[in-house]
């Protein structure tokens, strides 16, 4: 890796560019990547039975809806077979030249219904033609395997879709372990550092550097996007790789042990293989996989309709504003975003242009005098927030998630962080224009110390219960809240 950051001070650096293009790259996803080879795999068995079946001497007489029947039962129990023959394992895309076997068997398998199925139509499709059949449906499934395989190694080679990897431990035992994991890790995989609180190490290790202790890794995952942590840490005890685990219990981030690293069994039950190196999963990100994709997906088709359908009520919003009161109409505040890292949010303003509290140094409350008449009502009916979806097109927020709190807020004169002891887990996930706590009626004044422990409340069940229908039903409720203006002020 170029530009190797010191290991003298835990003022680290890290290259600016290599930090953008491992935040501006997507995250290859084990899951996802099988579920897509599913999806090309009935494709290709659609695409190749459409060929036999108008390959038949008597096709201009057969009826499509029953080819379409024929198709479908073909496809299941090809699917099905490669199902239980582990072609559709996580590790789909990293072997393709082991496939052929099990693809052949699979295939066959289909080959009698597929046969007789046809021969309804017509005694036309003889043996010598379903032989070619299934030999071309063989070829090309293989084929399709193999172009995705090569699609998708060279996208990671070029960074486009990464697994982003740190490593905690430092010493002899950690070297090996992370010889061996180079010699089986995949393209995507990429090893951005090592970390470790006990001494500090020689600056490079096994060709990578040494990054810090943890107390530098919750501070480089504000900056760098971090898939998975392994921990490497011999002779450590429970205890130890508990209070490790807890410091990372703010990240969105998964974090694996060697099983050979600890004899305890209380750790965790749950095994992983992370490129083929046994491990257990200690924690896991909320969003992962598919999850992710699909909030992503749900983030960017909702908040594109949504700007464009009230871009007319936006701008005549925005010139009200400008003629109730001297100002711009919209200003940013920065606030607390994935990871706890600093974003800045778009807001139509509400105050008065020269009582502005960019910083949030104090809360709103009921009747405050620094807020406009317009912008009390913009306030009571959500409409202030309405900007943020600018925020979700460019990736900084989601519709729906938990809020984002300035970065100064207090309640009762103490930062949120020390109210709530789990504050800083809601921030594991992207903050959201509406959320969970929100339309159970957790909205507006945060001075409470119960209120905001409630509402943190809300939101980590929405985070570890997260789906898309539970998005819909929270979108299906914001405006009802909006109209009725509860807890707003």
């Amino acid at each position: 890796m170029p530009d190797v950051p010191t290991a003298n001070s835990t003022d680290f650096s890290y290259p600016a560019y290599r930090s953008r293009v491992i935040n501006r790259n997507i995250e290859y996803s084990p899951a996802a990547a099988a579920a897509l080879v599913v999806v090309s795999d009935f494709l290709t068995i659609w695409f190749v039975t459409h060929v036999a079946f108008l390959s038949g001497a008597s096709a201009h007489r057969l009826q499509y809806t029953r080819y379409i029947a024929i198709f479908i039962s073909t496809a299941a129990i090809i699917q099905v077979a490669f199902n239980h023959f582990e072609l559709y394992d996580l590790n789909i895309l990293k072997y393709p030249a082991r496939h052929l076997p099990r693809i052949t068997a699979g295939c066959c398998l289909a080959l009698p219904i597929f046969y007789l199925g046809m021969l309804s139509f017509s005694p036309s499709y003889s043996p010598t033609w379903c032989f070619a059949f299934i030999l071309l449906l063989i070829a090309t499934l293989y084929a399709e395997r193999w172009i995705a395989y090569a699609i998708i190694h060279s996208l990671a080679r070029r960074d486009l879709i990464t697994r982003n990897t740190v490593i905690i431990g430092c010493n002899p035992q950690c070297s090996g372990q992370l010889r061996e994991l180079l010699e089986v890790r995949q393209p995507w995989t990429r090893i951005l550092g090592i970390f470790d609180d006990r001494s500090e190490p020689a600056s490079i290790i096994e060709g990578h550097p040494w990054l810090g202790t943890t107390d530098n890794l919750i501070d480089f995952a504000r900056r760098v996007r971090i898939d998975d942590v392994l921990l490497a840490l011999p002779a450590a005890t429970e205890a130890d790789v508990r209070r490790v685990v807890e410091k990372l219990r703010i990240l969105a981030v998964n974090v694996h042990l060697r099983p050979e690293l600890s004899h305890s069994s209380s750790i965790s039950d749950s095994f992983i293989w992370q490129d083929d190196v046994h491990a257990f999963r200690l924690a896991s990100k909320p969003l992962d996989g598919w999850k992710a994709i699909i909030k992503t997906a749900e983030d960017k088709i909702v908040a594109a309709f949504a700007l464009l359908l009230m871009l007319p009520v936006l701008a005549l919003v925005a010139l009200a504003i400008r003629l109730e009161s001297p100002g711009p109409a919209l200003f940013r505040q920065r606030r607390f975003g994935l990871n706890n890292q600093i974003i800045e949010i778009y807001k139509f303003r509400t105050m008065f242009d020269d009582q502005r509290d960019d910083n949030a140094e104090r809360l709103t409350t009921k009747d405050d005098p620094r807020v406009t008449p317009l912008g009390r009502f913009l306030r009571r009916t959500s409409i202030d927030e309405l900007p943020q979806l600018i925020n979700v097109l460019r990736g900084d927020m989601s519709v729906v998630g938990p809020r984002p709190h300035a970065i100064n807020a207090r309640s009762n004169g103490k930062p949120y962080g020390e109210v709530v002891a789990r504050y800083a887990e809601r921030y594991k996930i992207k903050p959201g224009i509406t959320g969970w706590a929100q339309v159970s009626g957790w909205r507006g004044d945060t001075d409470s110390e119960q209120g905001l422990q409630r509402r943190v409340e809300f939101d980590i069940y929405y985070m570890e219960h997260w789906s898309i229908f539970f998005d819909i039903y929270v979108m299906l409720r914001t405006p009802l809240i909006m109209l009725s203006g509860k807890g707003a002020c």
